[in-house]
């Protein structure tokens, strides 16, 4: 695949043509140079990267030109595109392939379809039940052996013991740093490409590591089409999701439980909720993603509220202000928040949301009371509302 290097821009003056840099290339002492119409027109074609191939046959076609013309005009854009690239103008990415045999699968998780391409070993079990036909994918990820692409890395912006996520140019780097198999990942910042590199062979740790890492592409781009992750458990009651959350030791698992136990509701997701709107009502979306809980479901349902567990000696259910909802329920989102433009994001849907449905604080035993007053909470909300 060849690219412009971002660090240089097409400047015209005087009917002439100049590909001129900027930033790092200035201070690396790097200099313009002069194109003729030709020239630009190509690096025009390269607003988005392309395989040679195709970016000739755009050429030929934007000039309409004829059988006997493309013999030449190959030979002078593979002679510009030498040029361009020996100084750095243009960057050509090394496709590594991924291993003999592999094919394409398509998912539609809530409102984001994916499509994957990958040896058919390293597909997550995970992901069978949202398998779909051949669509229009919202996000492309492909699985690519043995060499990283680049030493560069980018601006840091978390670091944990897991993973370091850097912010380059045009895309964001992943490095896993616990992972056995997987060496880096790549996402396009219109999280609509991915990659991820790993060390064959293909096993089930490999799987389980693509698993999880995907999920990071994955709500990036369901938060860039207005879909937030909300670290929670939930129930399907009374034709609504419920969804609590809390803190770790706050007792989410249990109350869940407790309403299986007493209601004989479905748990539809053990740890983590993809919330949404559509036709102005707050849904959930099923996704794969469970933690360790090992339950989910693959359907959407209208979202009734948003419960905040609270260890307590007593039960009761206390009504919170609009500006606590906000930042309780932000503070839960688990939607990247990698700058400050995306936690921005965060909290005007969190802001919006709190428009839309019931949102309380539990305070809690372990006891089955504690979900008997939860329900109580809940029919006379339900009830006020219509």
């Amino acid at each position: 695949m060849i690219k412009r290097n971002p660090n240089y821009l097409l400047y015209k003056t005087a009917n002439a043509y100049y590909l001129l840099p900027y930033g790092q290339p200035v201070a690396d002492h790097k200099r313009g140079i002069r194109i003729n119409p030709s020239g630009a027109v190509l690096w025009e074609l390269l607003e988005e990267k392309k395989q040679r191939q195709e970016l000739f046959e755009d050429f030929c076609v934007y000039y309409e030109a004829e059988d006997d013309k493309r013999q030449e005009m190959k030979k002078d854009m593979d002679g510009f595109l030498a040029l361009l690239l020996s100084q750095g103008i243009l960057i050509e990415e090394e496709e590594k392939a991924v291993l003999s045999g592999a094919i394409s699968r398509y998912f539609k998780i809530g409102i984001v379809c994916i499509k994957m391409t990958a040896p058919k070993e390293a597909f997550p079990e995970e992901f069978s039940p949202y398998e779909t036909e051949a669509c229009q994918a919202d996000l492309t990820i492909d699985l690519k052996v043995d060499m990283l692409r680049t030493q560069e890395t980018g601006n840091l912006l978390i670091r944990n013991q897991e993973i370091m996520i850097f912010e380059r140019q045009e895309e964001y780097l992943f490095q896993f740093l616990q992972s056995q198999q997987l060496e880096e990942g790549y996402l396009s910042k219109d999280g609509k490409y991915a990659s991820l590199w790993y060390m064959p062979p293909c096993t089930e740790t490999l799987r389980e590591e693509v698993f999880h890492a995907i999920r990071f592409f994955y709500l990036y781009t369901a938060q860039l089409r207005g879909c937030f992750a909300l670290h929670s458990a939930s129930v399907l009651y009374d034709g609504k999701a419920w969804l609590f959350s809390g803190y770790s030791g706050a007792g989410k698992s249990t109350h869940v439980n407790l309403w299986k136990k007493l209601f004989d509701t479905p748990v539809l997701n053990g740890d983590l909720n993809l919330i949404g709107f559509s036709e102005g009502e707050a849904v959930i979306y099923g996704i794969p993603w469970c933690g360790t809980s090992g339950i989910s479901q693959s359907a959407r349902h209208l979202l009734g509220g948003i419960v905040f567990l609270k260890q307590a000696v007593h039960n009761k259910c206390v009504t919170l202000a609009t500006d606590r909802k906000v930042i309780m329920t932000a503070q839960r989102l688990i939607s990247p928040m990698w700058t400050k433009e995306l936690y921005q994001k965060n909290l005007a849907f969190a802001e919006a949301l709190q428009e839309k449905i019931a949102i309380c604080r539990l305070e809690c035993t372990k006891e089955d009371e504690a979900a008997q007053v939860m329900q109580e909470w809940i029919q006379e909300n339900e009830k006020n509302r219509q």
